[in-house]
């Protein structure tokens, strides 16, 4: 069976979302009804709840993409707006091990490294 496709959307959490997290609670049934997609992991980073992390695997990034062009999508915007209080980052991860076991785990650590220009993958 293929890998994932990680959606990660790094954003500023609300006062609402740090109070609770289960604000989320409307977007994940919308996502949970959604073609293709896998799981849903979301929470606050332990050193600056104000940011907030939500993981989505989906089966390809096609399914992804099909719920942002679909009909349900304006409403998933909508259900997000009360638990993001700023500036917000969608990336999309191809990993090549099953992220699974991290995202379960009680802590995740998440690094994002940014190649300098000119530099390849290959060469880090």
């Amino acid at each position: 069976m293929p890998l994932p496709v990680a959606e990660l959307v790094l954003f500023t959490s609300s006062q609402a979302h740090q109070k609770d997290q289960g604000i989320l609670g409307r977007s994940i049934d919308i996502l949970n009804k959604t073609e293709g997609k896998i799981a849903t992991y979301h929470g606050p980073e332990v050193e600056d709840p104000t940011n907030g992390y939500l993981f989505v695997l989906w089966q390809t990034l096609g399914h992804h993409k099909a719920l942002m062009s679909g009909p349900t999508y304006p409403a998933l915007v909508e259900t997000l707006k009360p638990a993001v209080g700023g500036p917000f980052e969608m990336l999309h991860i191809n990993f090549t091990k099953d992220p699974t076991p991290a995202l379960e785990a009680p802590v995740t650590e998440v690094a994002l490294v940014t190649l300098k220009p000119g530099k390849t993958k290959e060469e880090v």
